[in-house]
């Protein structure tokens, strides 16, 4: 018995492992959110498509622990996003995420630089949402919401 604890154990280790390796950790442990983004991420991850096709993603997230898309320093207009795991997650780089297609449809009408900051997490529900619109409001001040 104590022989298949130990196998148990080592190929839960040896699992653990190469998932880490794999794929990322991407979220940190959060207090009062239960899970939150990391902040200052600058990832090269590999994805694959339904076909099997390898592509690569830029993952990017700032000190505010956001996805973001634009430059904030020329920016017209600053829109902050709330969302999941469609916003957040590293299925696509920043800037091919629905966000930035967004942004780049704005810019095209208005004439205006957009700025995107995107707040959020994989699994994320209205009450967490609100939650990071009260913390980062403030320091991110957006024209729009």
């Amino acid at each position: 018995m104590k022989k298949i604890l130990i196998i148990i154990f080592i190929f839960i280790f040896s699992f653990e492992l190469y998932l880490r390796i794999k794929s990322p950790v991407i979220h940190k442990a959060d207090e009062e959110l239960g899970w939150i983004l990391k902040s200052n991420l600058n990832l090269n991850i590999k994805q694959k498509d339904f076909m099997g096709h390898e592509y690569d993603v830029e993952f990017l997230t700032n000190q505010n622990s956001s996805r973001f898309y634009g430059d904030i320093k020329n920016a017209n207009l600053k829109i902050l996003v709330l969302g999941d795991s469609f916003t957040n997650m590293p299925y696509a780089s920043n800037d091919k995420m629905w966000f930035s297609i967004f942004a780049d449809k704005i810019e095209n009408q208005t004439k205006k630089n957009i700025y995107i900051e995107t707040l959020g997490a994989g699994g994320y529900g209205n009450f967490q949402q609100l939650l990071l619109l009260e913390r980062y409001y403030k320091d991110i001040d957006p024209d729009l919401i």
